[in-house]
């Protein structure tokens, strides 16, 4: 069986998902290390490599890496494909370490890098989440990786990531594609891992559901201030925290600059736009557009990084 990966907008589910379907007795997921998105996308170690440098004290130093790996591999005799020859040797120690027989990496912002995934793992198995952009955008505000970052970045991350999945998914992965709702994951989700375990084609475990112990080992001490809450029981009710903890122009915003990720995850729009004076809803129209302008560049900016 192909490898799984979890993508999605940051803060929409994936670090629960990836929890869940590492107690399954046949499924191991390290603790995130963005590896591919950090090492294979630009082939940075090959290109090391070539130029003489020392890609063993490299990797060493690299905590997210060393983490996994216990012992690094000290030769690199044929620089040609080096960094997926490491991912290869993460994948294997990760198996051999756990007894396990599927693989996974959860890494959100791969979702803006489904065409390299297919290309380099073209039997991988692809679960995108989805969940109300105005939920991620609560969540964004709070942890500390991305408090600091302006609503606009967080629509234009939200709206183009949304569109990757949706432009690449299905089309490249077919029926080895599968989108899940956050929001279904946590109301039912006895419910939704049969569905994603089927589509997995594995049998369903109860044990999926007593996530916290690999939650524990999955969570690094650095995550801890905004992925605590999946080492405790399942928040049911961790929805529609944006009704209360937004204001009115975030709302219409967020609902104007993601409307697709609100189309596609059925969420309902409200009705604050219309409440607006005239110069916000002004306001909400130059960021939507200035959002739909850099688009196309950073699409052009990330097919240059991967390719």
């Amino acid at each position: 069986m192909g490898k799984i990966f979890i993508v999605g907008v940051g803060r929409s589910g994936t670090s629960l998902l990836q929890s869940m379907l590492s107690s399954h007795s046949q499924i191991v997921f390290p603790a995130e290390s963005a590896f591919i998105r950090r090492y294979l996308v630009g082939k940075k170690l090959e290109k090391l490599a070539k130029k003489g440098g020392d890609v063993t004290e490299v990797l060493e130093n690299d905590k997210k890496i060393s983490n996994i790996m216990g012992e690094l591999p000290t030769e690199f005799n044929n620089p040609e494909g080096l960094d997926l020859k490491v991912y290869d040797k993460i994948v294997d120690f990760s198996l051999k370490k756990s007894g396990k027989l599927i693989f996974g990496d959860k890494d959100p912002r791969l979702v803006e890098y489904l065409p390299l995934i297919h290309k380099c793992f073209s039997d991988a198995f692809v679960i995108h989440i989805l969940r109300d952009p105005r939920d991620v955008l609560v969540s964004k505000k709070k942890a500390l990786w991305s408090s600091s970052r302006s609503d606009i970045h967080y629509a234009f991350s939200n709206s183009i990531q949304i569109e990757e999945a949706e432009r690449h998914g299905a089309r490249l992965f077919g029926n080895r594609y599968l989108q899940v709702r956050y929001e279904d994951l946590i109301s039912d989700a006895e419910s939704e891992l049969k569905k994603i375990l089927k589509f997995l084609n594995l049998e369903y475990e109860s044990g999926c559901l007593n996530f916290s112990e690999a939650a524990r080992k999955l969570v690094r001490p650095d995550e801890l201030q905004w992925k605590s809450e999946i080492m405790g029981e399942l928040l049911t009710s961790n929805k529609n925290k944006w009704e209360r903890e937004l204001n009115p122009l975030d709302i219409a915003f967020c609902e104007q600059a993601c409307s697709r990720a609100m189309e596609l995850g059925g969420y309902k729009k409200s009705k604050y736009k219309a409440q607006l004076k005239l110069i916000e809803r002004i306001s909400i129209y130059i960021r939507f557009w200035l959002i739909e302008m850099a688009k196309p560049l950073y699409r052009l900016y990330r097919s240059i990084k991967a390719w």
